[in-house]
C-alpha cells in the first residue's frame, strides 16, 4: 500500500480542504447558525429604527429582510414563552387573530377586506419586535439611532425654515411648511 508523501501537493490541497471543511462544519452548527441570525435581526431592527423617519419603503423592505432573518434564528419553543409572558405581545395577537377571523364573517367580500386587514400587518411587527428587542443593549442602541435620525430630522427642517437649503422647487423645499422628509 502506498502512502502520500505529506509534502506532495496533492496531500497538501488535501489536508487544506480538510481543515477548511471542517471549520465550516463548526461555523454552520444549529446554534451558531441562529446566534447570528438573532445578531442580524437585532441589527436590522436597529436600522429600522434608524429609517423609519426617513423612508417608510426602506422600513418596510428592512422588516421583510428581518422577518426572513427571524425565521432563521429558530428556537420557536423558546420564543413562544417569551410572548406568553408578555402581555402586551398577547394582546396583540389576539386582536391580529380576532381581525383575521373577521375578514370571513360579515357582508364584506374578501376583495375588500382583505386590503383593510393588510393595513394593520404592523400589529404583525409589533410582535416581531418584543422578540427582537429582547436585550437592554438592543433596544438602546435602537433608541439611540432612532434620536439619531430625528435629530437628522430637526436639523433639516430648521434649515430649510431659515432658507439655508436654496429652495429651487418650492413643492419640496417651503419655508413656511419645513419638512425636510
Amino acid at each position: 500500500m502506498l502512502r502520500a508523501n505529506p509534502s506532495t501537493p496533492a496531500a497538501v490541497a488535501n489536508s487544506t480542504f480538510g481543515a477548511a471543511w471542517s471549520t465550516i462544519r463548526k461555523q454552520c452548527t444549529r446554534q451558531v447558525v441562529s446566534d447570528r441570525a438573532a445578531m442580524i435581526c437585532g441589527l436590522l431592527a436597529i436600522s429600522i429604527a434608524f429609517t423609519n423617519p426617513f423612508s417608510i419603503s426602506l422600513t418596510e423592505i428592512l422588516l421583510g429582510v428581518m422577518a426572513v432573518w427571524w425565521l432563521l434564528v429558530g428556537r420557536f419553543r423558546e420564543q413562544a414563552y417569551t410572548l406568553s409572558r408578555n402581555p402586551v405581545a398577547l394582546a396583540t395577537l389576539a386582536i391580529v387573530v380576532l381581525m383575521s377571523l373577521s375578514v370571513f364573517y360579515g357582508a364584506a367580500p374578501l376583495t375588500e377586506s382583505v386590503p383593510i386587514l393588510r393595513k394593520y400587518r404592523t400589529l404583525a411587527y409589533l410582535v416581531l419586535f418584543t422578540l427582537v428587542f429582547r436585550t437592554s443593549r438592543t433596544r438602546a442602541m435602537a433608541v439611540l439611532a432612532f434620536e439619531a435620525a430625528m435629530v437628522i430630522t430637526l436639523v433639516g427642517s430648521i434649515l430649510t425654515a431659515i432658507g439655508v437649503p436654496p429652495i429651487e422647487n418650492r413643492h419640496t423645499l417651503n419655508p413656511a411648511n419645513a419638512t425636510v422628509f
